[in-house]
């Protein structure tokens, strides 16, 4: 009696990964990390900065005056502005490192003069102003003098939104601007190609 052996389940075989494998996945690693640092995180801080913008919140600052016959009355600070006609509500775009001063919101203000000042926030915000080189954002008076006042700066508050892109596309200048890069771009890729193609076709 003869027996036949059946054919069993092929059992698989898995390659065994070599020391250059290995080195080569790991420089593969390497570049694909340095990629990531180099490319990656400063693209995405700069995407992540052009969605920021920046304005002056005046209608969340208050003052008050005391010229020695004690606080005078509540003044808001873009209520002064209009009222001066320093900037309107359409002119408080800013970027991160505009300033404004208050004193510019007093016409009659000198630093030498006994006056006495108080500022606050209505809100808290992201803005606020700076004292003594300190950002203040809470909502607490703060008393100056006169010559201290001098040295007080509105800071303008961050929000993120498409403000940037819609300023610059809505821009005439600007916005050519892209057209002129495009047709630049467009003219070298179409020189660069031909001149690639007459020479590639003088060697074969």
């Amino acid at each position: 009696m003869v027996s036949i052996a059946l054919p069993g389940r092929a059992r698989a075989v898995k390659p065994k990964v070599s020391r250059d494998d290995w080195i080569m996945r790991g420089f593969m690693g390497v570049i694909g990390l340095y990629l990531l640092i180099t490319l990656a995180f400063p693209l995405y801080a700069m995407m992540s900065k052009s969605f920021e913008a920046y304005r002056f919140e005046l209608e969340r600052i208050e003052f008050q005056v005391d010229e020695g016959q004690g606080w005078g009355e509540t003044l808001n600070a873009l209520e002064l502005v209009e009222r001066l006609e320093i900037r309107t509500r359409d002119q408080l775009d800013a970027s991160a490192n505009d300033r404004l001063s208050p004193v510019d919101f007093f016409p009659d203000f000198s630093f030498q003069a006994p006056t006495n000042y108080r500022i606050r926030n209505t809100q808290e915000t992201a803005g606020g102003f700076i004292v003594k080189g300190d950002a203040v954002t809470s909502t607490e008076w703060v008393e100056l003098s006169s010559n201290d006042f001098r040295r007080v700066l509105i800071r303008p508050a961050s929000s993120p939104g498409l403000r940037n892109y819609v300023e610059y596309f809505s821009t005439p200048a600007l916005f050519k601007s892209i057209f002129n890069s495009l047709w630049i771009a467009a003219i070298s890729t179409v020189v660069t190609v031909f001149l690639a193609f007459l020479y590639a076709y003088a060697l074969t």
